[in-house]
């Protein structure tokens, strides 16, 4: 089976792979169609922030990039992306250490790791999918 960043519920935390299930498992139970939910809501969000990650780098807004990846941070974690929430905290704290010329770089690391979390949470989410049609067709 190929590897697609996905952590299940493997007591590590998920520090391997882009996207822990588990993570988010443990925050709201076992409730697998709020899981999806949520993942939906995370994708919608982020990807908003991703676009105003990019703006911020090409205007060299420091500050901007700053503000988005703090705002990332938080629900990255709480959804199992722990990779996407430090490199979201690095951001945040080279945004407030001054602006610099090498935030474009690091956004670029962002959204990577977030491009790499949302593929992460499709496959897992494509996968529960297939999971319950295959329970239905028993």
């Amino acid at each position: 089976m190929p590897d697609t960043g996905v952590g299940e519920d493997r007591g590590e935390g998920g520090q391997a792979g882009v996207f822990d299930a588990g993570a988010l498992r443990g925050l709201v139970g076992d409730e697998p169609a709020l899981m999806l939910q949520i993942l939906v809501c995370f994708d919608e969000v982020a990807t908003g922030v991703r676009e105003g990650l990019l703006r911020a780098a090409g205007a060299g807004d420091a500050g901007e990039a700053g503000l988005l990846g703090h705002s990332l941070k938080s629900s990255a974690r709480a959804v199992g992306a722990f990779p996407l929430a430090t490199l979201c905290a690095r951001l945040e704290a080279e945004a407030e250490a001054g602006p610099g010329d090498g935030i474009g770089p690091l956004v670029g690391e962002v959204v990577d790791a977030l491009d790499a979390a949302l593929a992460a949470m499709e496959a897992w989410c494509d996968a529960r999918a297939a999971a319950r049609d295959r329970e239905c067709a028993l």
